[in-house]
């Protein structure tokens, strides 16, 4: 069994772009707000994806100016089950 997290920018314009990969993978989207544009965020660009052998605990953007789009920081650990 492998672990899976997909996490970067995927420039889409709808989150729906992302449903077909994540039933196709059985995956889940962290929860996030809008990471893009830097100056008035209202695009979910980034994001982060992953599989039920990982749980998630929090999921934040970082309101600093470091690039054109949010930084973001997910708190995330193995399920023991499955280590």
């Amino acid at each position: 069994h492998r672990n899976f997290i997909i996490a970067g920018c995927f420039n889409i314009t709808k989150e729906a772009e992302l449903f077909s990969l994540i039933k196709h993978c059985s995956l889940y989207k962290a929860p996030l707000p809008p990471t893009y544009p830097v100056s008035n965020p209202k695009k979910y660009f980034s994001g982060v994806l992953y599989d039920n052998s990982i749980s998630v605990s929090a999921s934040n953007v970082i309101y600093e100016s470091i690039s054109d789009h949010l930084p973001i920081v997910v708190d995330c650990e193995l399920r023991r089950e499955i280590r």
